[in-house]
């Protein structure tokens, strides 16, 4: 049978000599299937409204006509979610030698070209995906003078999984410190020279933290002396994994500068007890207790102190313990806090009696992480005679903790909930949600209606972390009554709890709730990841964003608090070597002023210039409708920099404004000015005043790295951003 097919076969397909090979009628496709040029054109008819399975039958197709395609399709689209599915689309083509590199070239285009932050850094990594030629696209990101964080993002990946063969770039990019002005102008600049890329301090740590390990120990050496911070401490740390006696003299230079960051000497420290022992103890105990150690140090020496397992130096720290004032007497109660000996439990609840608040807060905060419920007693009786909100809030946290399921305790902090100090009440509403009890339920629904922004959000908060039907049901509810940062805030709350892709949209939930309610059920963890995913495109079809310097506005209301110190005239660093960007200043207008044009007209804004002093656009947050958008604009124009930096005064004059519940702090300098310029003890105070209050806070830093505003927006739940 098989030998009689092929027979047949080849006398169909036989032609005889000299005879043409008869032609063949092409293949139609398909009825159901367009042709390139048609996908196409129904993509962009759509544009954004477009099916993502046509994008992915479009990059299926593998030939150029496709891929010329979806770069044409690309460019029609305004939605990140559209977008990413097209450079998802690119990446298929990383297989192909012939059109890899025009689909790379696109995705690097996008990654150093576009506007929208998020997109920018969606191409780095679909960049980074393609197995084939990824890695050679993200070098010459790296190597160009695109803008520094999309070189950052390519070095990042490059760095997280370094390829052997690239050990001499990385070393190049290390040894690659800006040449000084005076070489720059004895070896000038040939017209027609290509512009050269500077090397980013960031992208010479990464790239020496590769090459670390396989460098000498001379150039280790060499690196301790390096002006930039993080490559000193990763030479640090590769010389203590070599060689014991060497680090000693290393971390004991490291440990003595007084402008290393407070971290960083921590760590040589930490490094010196290693391969030293107890006998560092008594030079850290005295270096703790100096006025001038920085809080951050302060407190890091104390942790260091209290892990050392040894008698003498437990007897140091007993001896010490409750002698001095204000931060040297803390850091003898920090240095006590892990000891289990009723000594340090009777100094704590001295404590107590000091008529420094900051003092008695940070004590009472140790006692309840102790659990030493005999201090409740000394506990209450400070509690009766309490000066301030912040300094209640801090006892009555303690006491919960020493009290937790206690009735009578339970009933003195629903009473509470309806104090008029804001912070005593928010406090008490976490103390109680805390416990996770049905009971408290009907507390925090009667919070909802609170006119404090500030406590309808803690209120909210406790129902969620409760997640009972009822908790559900009045969030439901609550929605609709809600705005900006709250109803978003609620909306997702909601979210994590149902699955339900409702947002802000108060009469969906409340329609939803309605109908569906009584049969409510918790989600699984598996429904929950599929509706995360459903959710995440939902969010990336928007084609218009509210941004900040490319953090998202989900607020209503909103303050930016911004440095016009005398360093704000201070140019940013150019992408190139020899050029400047333009001064600081300029740059934060230039976004401010975005960042108006973007804001919801309904919002509640202000804007608060601080240098020595805190210049406010207004005397309260307004409405940017009508004619209030365009004085804002002015105000901003006129912005004049001078003098010194008062970052305290700045974020304190910023919590007077009860309604703000949105924070952008912009600075370039650490804090030279102002009744507080420690960097840690700035830090404490701005999470204290918040921690009832839950003001979102997010930073930015323009020219320099500061510990200060990372620490803030950490603990204020904000991103972080580093421009230069």
């Amino acid at each position: 049978m098989l030998r009689s097919l092929l027979i047949l076969l080849c006398l169909c397909t036989y032609v005889p000599p000299g005879k043409a090979f008869p032609a063949c009628e092409p293949i139609p496709l398909p009825p159901d299937e367009d042709s390139v040029a048609e996908l196409v054109a129904k993509i962009k008819g759509r544009a954004d409204s477009s099916d993502v399975e046509w994008i992915d039958e479009l990059a299926e197709r593998g030939t150029a006509e496709s891929l010329a395609g979806l770069i044409e399709v690309f460019n029609s689209m305004q939605s990140i979610y559209m977008r990413r599915a097209v450079m998802r689309g690119l990446t298929r083509y990383d297989e192909d030698p012939e059109l890899a590199h025009q689909a790379l070239e696109k995705l690097r285009d996008v990654a150093t070209a576009l506007a929208v932050r998020h997109v920018r850094r969606m191409a780095v990594d679909a960049i980074a995906s393609c197995r084939n030629n990824g890695r050679h696209y993200l070098r010459t990101i790296v190597d160009s003078t695109a803008s520094t964080e999309v070189r950052e993002w390519s070095m990042e990946h490059l760095a997280g999984s370094p390829s052997s063969a690239d050990f001499e770039w990385y070393r190049s990019l290390y040894r690659k410190p800006e040449p000084d002005k005076k070489a720059r102008s004895k070896r000038g600049k040939k017209e027609g020279d290509p512009p050269r890329p500077k090397t980013p301090p960031r992208i010479r740590e990464l790239a020496f933290g590769v090459v670390a390990s396989g460098l000498e120990p001379d150039e280790l050496l060499r690196a301790m002396r390096d002006s930039n911070r993080d490559i000193r401490v990763l030479a640090l740390r590769e010389l203590d994994s070599r060689d014991g006696d060497v680090v000693v003299e290393v971390a004991e230079r490291f440990y003595g500068r007084a402008g290393e960051r407070p971290r960083d000497r921590v760590l040589a420290a930490e490094l010196l007890v290693h391969h030293k022992g107890a006998e560092m103890a008594t030079r850290f105990a005295k270096d703790g207790r100096r006025k001038d150690t920085p809080r951050a140090l302060a407190q890091g020496l104390a942790g260091v102190l209290s892990e050392i397992d040894d008698l003498k130096v437990e007897k140091l720290i007993l001896k010490q313990l409750g002698k001095g004032k204000g931060q040297a007497l803390l850091f003898t109660y920090w240095s006590a806090a892990r000891l289990q000996n009723p000594k340090v439990d009777k100094a704590l609840e001295r404590g107590l009696k000091n008529k420094d608040p900051e003092v008695v807060m940070e004590v009472a905060r140790l006692l309840g992480e102790r659990g030493d419920e005999a201090a409740l007693p000394a506990l209450e009786k400070r509690l009766a005679k309490v000066e301030t909100p912040a300094l209640f809030t801090a006892l009555a946290l303690a006491i919960g903790e020493l009290r937790k399921g206690d009735p009578e305790w339970r009933a003195r902090l629903e009473k509470m909930t309806r104090d008029s100090y804001r912070e005593v009440r928010n406090g008490a509403l976490w103390a109680l949600a805390a416990g996770k009890q049905k009971e408290v339920v009907p507390v925090l629904v009667e919070a909802l209606a609170h006119d404090d922004w500030s406590t309808r959000l803690t209120a909210a908060e406790g129902l969620a972390t409760i997640g009972t039907r009822e908790c559900v049901g009045a969030l439901c509810l609550q929605v609709a009554k809600e705005s900006g940062r709250l109803s978003v805030e609620m909306g997702s709350m909601l979210f994590e709890l149902t699955g339900k892709p409702y947002g802000e949209n108060g009469r969906a939930w409340a329609g939803w709730w309605e109908k569906e309610g009584a049969d409510f059920r918790p989600i699984s963890a598996s429904e929950l990841r599929k509706a995360r995913r459903e959710e995440e495109k939902r969010k990336f079809r928007r084609t218009t964003i509210s941004e900040f310097l490319g953090i998202e506005i989900e607020s209503h209301s909103v303050v930016i608090v911004v440095d016009i110190s005398g360093s704000m005239d201070y140019p940013t660093e150019g992408s190139v070597v020899g050029e400047k960007g333009p001064p600081r200043i300029k740059f934060a207008k230039e976004e401010i002023l975005k960042a108006l044009d973007s804001i919801d007209r309904n919002s509640l804004f202000n804007i608060l210039a601080f240098s020595d002093r805190v210049i406010p656009w207004a005397n309260e947050m307004k409405s940017l409708d009508g004619d209030t958008l365009e004085q804002a604009k002015q105000y901003v124009r006129d912005l004049r920099v001078g003098g010194g930096t008062n970052l305290y005064g700045a974020i304190r004059r910023a919590f007077e404004e009860p309604k703000m519940d949105t924070l952008f702090l912009v600075s370039d300098g650490e804090p030279s000015l102002g009744d507080v310029t420690d960097p840690g003890t700035i830090r404490d105070h701005v999470a204290r005043w918040n921690a009832e209050l839950g003001v979102r806070i997010h930073s930015i830093a323009i020219g320099e790295q500061l510990d200060v505003l990372r620490w803030i927006a950490k603990d204020a739940g904000g991103q972080y951003i580093e421009l230069r």
